[in-house]
Order: structure tokens, then C-alpha cells, then sequence
């Protein structure tokens, strides 16, 4: 089985240049590198070598060289990209709070989509960008169900008990979902280490849960599982945008954020507001779509491109950190030692399953 590494920076950049020669001069030297057959042309991004990971040899290879790929690409402009992405997104939980007890979760997840759709609707005309809604209506509608619809009304739901480090600490874990369904589908390998993450990540739920109780402090049952199923949503939409390739990333979540639209207006009728909303709430719900939705998804396609997918997911473990933060400083939340203790299991299992290299996400510099 082939694994193909993709050197997230193009080649015409000194960054993109640079990596490739240094892979080209590794000591055992990939199979292939950088030639026509890939696709490789300036200004384009390209898949800079080819393993068979299932030779020791090569996998170790492997490791060297996306490790190198790393190191060469995150700058300290893409550092603090990453924090201010963390601190959107972190921000969304914290705007989820404030509001769910006004507006409900259908109709919060409503005008949090619709906003999202509508700024990006604008972002689309100035780009001269069209989404082709028609040709490509059935797949938006299976990427909105999973990467919006459902999770955000979900997590909404979950709002309304759970505090913002709780779930934050529930979101983070998609990325172990999205493994489990990738061992399912045969696609990812269960080594020790992933198989001691995935222990840590259910262990840690059990804190958050307080079947281990540190203090008194127990989160709802039903939210938790709610808050599992929305971030279970996402392992399932990530594994559903690999599939379904030719979509560019801006069109996928513009296109599906549309679709998402339509998708929760059924639920209006089932989960209706709590409360007459005010001016203040429904700019919160527009903040909610608009800056942590629409604007920290093009950041985050802009980090994917800059730094590469690994790197980017470093965001997982600065969400919850940022969440809390957000809570204690603005509503007067509490960080209950069940809370803290579970977001450190699940932050570190989450890391050993994804297999994720710290040192190599955070060198600034290449060596």
C-alpha cells in the first residue's frame, strides 16, 4: 500500500523549493520525487514523495520526511494564525452559551448556518466563485448533514447544560471518531499507542461524566452523549470530504453550509425558541456564524495550505484551552477538577490516536 506525502507549500515558494530539496537529499531517498507524473508544475500543490508504508524501512523514511515537511513549513505568522483560529473557535462555544437559552438550539444552529451561508455568499461574488448548487446538490447535502446540520444543532442542545470547557472537551473528540472510522473502513492502522489514546479518550469522557468523581461536580448524561454524537459527525464528514474529491474547499463549505440551511428548518418545528430574542441575541447569533463559522473555516483552509493538515490540527488541543478561558472570563464559569482533569485525558489521547507530532508542528525553523 502506497501512502503519498503532500507538500502543503507550492513550488514556486522558497518554502515549497527548500523541502523538496531536502527530501531529495535524504539519506535513503524517496522512491519518487516532484516529477511530471505527480502534477508538478509551479504554483500548484504537489505530492512530493511515495512510500510503501508497510516496509520498516520506508516507514521510517516516512516519519523523517513529514517530520522534515513540518518543520520547513509553519512560520511564526502561521503560529499565530493558528492561535487566533484556536480563539475563534473556542469563541463559538462561548457564543453557544450565551444564547441557547433565548433562541433554542434549532433555531440557533438556524441563524448560525444562515449567517455563515450569507457573508460566504458575498465572499463568493466578490471572488467570482459559483459553487454549482445544482450539479453538486446531492453531495452538499450529505456534507451539510454531517459538518453542520447536525453537529451544530447538537452542540447547541448541549449548550443548554453543559458549560463551554465541557464542550469543547466533547469536540475534541472528532479526531478520534474519525480514526475509529477509518480502522472500520481499513484505512488506518491500530497500533499501541492509538489503541492506549483510544482508552485515554473514554477514560476521559468517564471524568467529565464524574464516574470517577474528583469533586461533586457530574456533567448531564444526555448532553455528554449528544455532545459525542455532534463530534462523531464530524469524524464522519471528514471521512466523506476524502472520498468526494474535484470540490475546492471554499465551494464544499460554502455549497454544504447552504444545504445545512434547508436541512434544520424541520427542526424549527420541533426544538421552537425559549424566549423573544433581543437585538444583543440575535447579533450574538450572527457573530456566531459569520467570525466563528464562515471566517475560522477560511482560516482554517488558509492554515491547510500554508502549514499542511497536521499542523493545522493542532487547533484541536488550543480550542478547549481558549473555551474555558472565554468561560471563566466572561461567564463567570467554574473549572470543576472533574472538568479539568477529563479535558487533559481527552486532549492526550486524542493527540496519541491522531499520532500527532508537537515538536514538529511548532518548529519555526528549518534545520
Amino acid at each position: 500500500m502506497f501512502l503519498c506525502i503532500q507538500n502543503q507549500a507550492t513550488l514556486d515558494s522558497p518554502r515549497g523549493a527548500l523541502a523538496c530539496e531536502q527530501l531529495a537529499k535524504a539519506k535513503h531517498g524517496p522512491r519518487r520525487l516532484c516529477s511530471m507524473e505527480h502534477g508538478c508544475r509551479p504554483g500548484r500543490q504537489v505530492e512530493c514523495s511515495v512510500f510503501e508504508r508497510t516496509d520498516p524501512v520506508n516507514a521510517k523514511l516516512y516519519n523523517q520526511t513529514t517530520s522534515r515537511i513540518r518543520i520547513l513549513s509553519m512560520k511564526t505568522s502561521d503560529l499565530l494564525l493558528l492561535i487566533l483560529w484556536g480563539a475563534i473557535w473556542g469563541g463559538s462555544f462561548f457564543f453557544m452559551r450565551m444564547v441557547s437559552s433565548v433562541l433554542g438550539a434549532a433555531y440557533l444552529a438556524e441563524a448560525r448556518v444562515l449567517a455563515a451561508s450569507l457573508f460566504l455568499a458575498i465572499v463568493s461574488v466578490y471572488l467570482g466563485r459559483k459553487p454549482q448548487l445544482r450539479t453538486r446538490a446531492v453531495h452538499y447535502f450529505i456534507m451539510g448533514f454531517f459538518n453542520s446540520a447536525l453537529p451544530f444543532v447538537l452542540f447547541a442542545y448541549a449548550s443548554l447544560d453543559l458549560s463551554t470547557s465541557e464542550l469543547s472537551i466533547l469536540n475534541a473528540m472528532a479526531p478520534v471518531w474519525g480514526f475509529l472510522i477509518g480502522w472500520l473502513r481499513g484505512t488506518e492502522a491500530l497500533t499501541l499507542k492509538r489503541g492506549m489514546g483510544l482508552l485515554l479518550g473514554v477514560v476521559g469522557v468517564a471524568i467529565l461524566l464524574g464516574l470517577f468523581s474528583a469533586d461533586h461536580h457530574q456533567a448531564n448524561a444526555l448532553s455528554v452523549a449528544l455532545g459525542l454524537i455532534g463530534a462523531l459527525s464530524y469524524g464522519v464528514a471528514s471521512h466523506y470530504a476524502r472520498v468526494s474529491k474535484g470540490i475546492e474547499p471554499f465551494d464544499n463549505t460554502h455549497g454544504s453550509l447552504w444545504a445545512s440551511v434547508i436541512l434544520i428548518i424541520p427542526a424549527l418545528f420541533w426544538l421552537p425558541m425559549k424566549a423573544e430574542p433581543t437585538l444583543v441575541t440575535l447579533s450574538i447569533a450572527v457573530v456566531l456564524g459569520v467570525v466563528c463559522t464562515a471566517v475560522a473555516l477560511l482560516l482554517y483552509f488558509r492554515l491547510i495550505q500554508d502549514v499542511g493538515a497536521t499542523s493545522a490540527l493542532t487547533v484541536t488541543y488550543l480550542i478547549p484551552l481558549f473555551a474555558s478561558l472565554w468561560g471563566v472570563l466572561f461567564l463567570n464559569e467554574t473549572l470543576s477538577a472533574n472538568t479539568l482533569i477529563g479535558m487533559v485525558v481527552i486532549i492526550l489521547g486524542t493527540a496519541w490516536v491522531t499520532e500527532f507530532d508537537w515538536r514538529a508542528a511548532f518548529k519555526l525553523q528549518a534545520h
